[in-house]
């Protein structure tokens, strides 16, 4: 069988797996939902991670890469952001009868089912040859030129805050949310240019980890080059878990590990699955100890007074809120409306040119005076708020063939290139995070945009440089 009569087999395979597991999922749910049968939360949630260990030893068992297969990374986002609270039943669960758990759990279902068919639709055919052409930059000391320019760029708003003294940064970085110290680069953007702008140098600040892992791949490094790059792929995350931004730590620490693990030699992964196995067990411990140091600070941080239990570790309470949408919508509250994938469109213009652009409508059912403005429903319950299941049926087609056009990326690709750089580091960001909230996507996709965007640039360059040459 040639290669491509065995990825389409291997595609048709993948796809009736997941509709099965997920269909019979939500016959199960659908059974709760009209009260035929009664389950537990636990015993409904069990079902997804049942389903999702056979669709993953199918596709283990029949030789499919599991890590080019965006829809895994999809699952995953699922389980861990809304599935793991009705499992474990998280307090305020068993408020809510469990005709409305069952139907909660159904969109989910639904969802899952709209991703399966959702990856069948053909890809956009552009897309995958735009990025067949993205060649490695073969010039290491333009490429770490250009490098060391978006990292210079980046802190410009820490240099800032800072005022040129290393006691004010450190001060500044070690306060997490206490306001007590001044909050100087965790502000946020609150309309002007100059927020703007330091909105614009942190998002290039995110990318250069990633790139700065994908230069270090080169053997011909001077050695003061290569810790320079150590300098950057170490320094970046740290600000951001010392600034208290759990997703954006997790979001660089996992991106940048699927990438080197899938640039290792086939030969070396063995030893190195390994040691990289235990990263996303430490690493949410390392996040639980952001959690509970960012508010005071983390001045006099004592690991041992946190709790670091596995089922004592924060999560956002996205599975209650997801209930209590279905709970009073649409009997109490009328479906939003709201258009959220023009949030796409609408975040990029800068609101001190456009005081009146308009905001999120929020959650109708919550009283955010009371509650706070940073809760969480997950992509599926911000999609059933604004219209409904409709709603969840458009962003699961909407997921599964965003997914399908970017595996097209990882096709033919080899191993440790650039393309694959990107495909990660977006995978992560898009399908594992944008699960918890589509406001992620909609205000990091940029980092994407960079990574392409500088690659571009270093490839056009060195084909200027080399035609000039040539003329000359």
């Amino acid at each position: 069988m040639d290669t491509h009569k065995a990825r389409r087999s291997d595609s048709s395979s993948g796809v009736w797996i997941g509709l099965f597991s997920w269909g019979i999922v939500l016959g199960f749910v659908t059974l709760g939902t009209f009260g035929i049968v009664e389950f537990t939360a636990p015993a409904l949630a069990g079902l997804f991670f049942a389903a999702f260990g056979a669709i993953i030893f199918v596709k283990w068992a029949s030789g499919s890469p599991l890590l080019r297969d965006m829809r895994i990374f999809i699952y995953i986002g699922v389980l861990f952001w809304i599935l793991l609270d009705p499992l474990q039943m998280r307090e305020g669960i068993a408020e809510f009868p469990n005709r409305v758990i069952a139907e909660t759990l159904s969109y989910v279902a639904v969802f899952l089912v709209m991703v399966s068919l959702g990856y069948q639709v053909s890809p956009w055919r552009g897309l995958g040859k735009l990025f067949e052409r993205m060649e490695d930059p073969s010039d290491s000391t333009r490429a770490f030129f250009a490098l060391a320019v978006l990292y210079a760029i980046g802190t410009i708003p820490i240099v800032y805050y800072a005022e040129g003294s290393l006691d004010t940064f450190l001060e500044t970085l070690l306060a997490g949310y206490n306001w007590d110290t001044a909050p100087g680069w965790r502000r946020g953007a609150l309309g002007s240019a100059a927020d703007y702008f330091f909105s614009a140098c942190f998002l290039i600040y995110n990318a250069t980890p990633f790139l700065a892992l994908w230069l270090l791949r080169r053997a011909s490094l001077h050695p003061f080059v290569k810790v320079c790059l150590l300098w950057v792929i170490l320094s970046v995350p740290i600000f951001y878990f010392f600034s208290g931004s759990r997703r954006l730590f997790a979001f660089m620490i996992l991106g940048m590990m699927f990438y080197f693990y899938t640039s290792l030699p086939s030969n070396r992964r063995a030893k190195w699955r390994i040691l990289l196995l235990p990263i996303p067990f430490l690493l949410l411990l390392a996040m639980q100890f952001q959690v509970a140091f960012r508010a005071m600070g983390f001045f006099d941080a004592d690991i041992s007074a946190v709790d670091l239990s596995i089922d004592k570790l924060h999560r956002d309470n996205i599975f209650f809120w997801f209930l209590n949408a279905v709970d009073t919508m649409p009997t109490l509250y009328p479906f939003t409306g709201e258009i959220i994938l023009s949030d796409l469109l609408l975040h990029p213009i800068p609101r001190f040119l456009w005081p009146d652009k308009p905001v999120a409508l929020g959650y109708p059912f919550v009283d955010f005076e009371r509650e706070g403005a940073t809760l969480a429903i997950s992509v599926i319950g911000q999609f059933y708020v604004a219209q409904g299941p409709l709603g969840v049926i458009l962003v699961g087609l909407l997921f599964g063939w965003a997914a399908r056009n970017w595996d097209q990326m990882i096709r033919n690709a080899p191993e440790g290139s650039i393309r694959s750089l990107i495909y990660y580091t977006a995978g992560v960001l898009f399908f594992v995070v944008g699960i918890r909230n589509f406001g992620e996507i909609v205000t990091q996709w940029y980092t994407i945009g960079i990574l392409v965007l500088t690659t571009y640039l270093i490839g056009r360059s060195e084909r200027t440089g080399g035609r000039k040459a040539l003329v000359a």
